[in-house]
């Protein structure tokens, strides 16, 4: 997506985890990661690593200061997710239990604390919303993956 956006050239390298992908980084066998705030907040307090810019398409409590992408390359909006899911036909009941239960503990003071410790943000919806925003990420994604011919190893 950066690449497409920016109009760059970019070598994707895949690592087997933040850990190598950091040690290359800081060894200069790589220009540059993408990394989340969990795996590089420390290096970045120490001084060892540079936040150049967060993915998220908002500034990251975790990295106060730090400039989005999208500020420099307008569209350009990554950010990890997760959904809570149960087997097909669960009863719509147990459904909005389950939801109503997940939405509480989600928005829990201390929850919210360590999610955004994290760089992540809380964002408790209910399944419609979640079924939205997955089949638009399907999109979002499918058309990068198409544009890049991008094929499975």
């Amino acid at each position: 997506m950066l690449s497409n956006l920016a109009k760059i050239e970019m070598t994707h390298i895949p690592y087997r985890g933040a850990g190598p992908a950091i040690t290359d980084l800081l060894g200069g066998q790589v220009d540059m990661i993408f990394g989340t705030a969990a795996a590089v907040s420390t290096m970045v307090d120490a001084g060892k690593l540079r936040a150049v810019a967060v993915t998220s398409p908002q500034p990251s409590a975790a990295f106060k200061g730090i400039p989005t992408i999208a500020e420099a390359v307008p569209g350009y909006a990554v950010e990890s997710w997760y959904g809570l899911y149960s087997p097909a036909g669960t009863p719509s009941d147990v459904i909005q239990k389950l939801n109503a239960a997940a939405r509480k503990a989600a928005h829990a003071p201390d929850f919210v604390k360590k999610v955004e410790q994290e760089g992540l943000a809380v964002v408790a919806s209910d399944p419609a919303e979640l079924d939205r925003y997955v089949k638009a990420e399907e999109v979002r994604w499918g058309k990068i993956v198409k544009e890049n011919n991008i094929k499975p190893d």
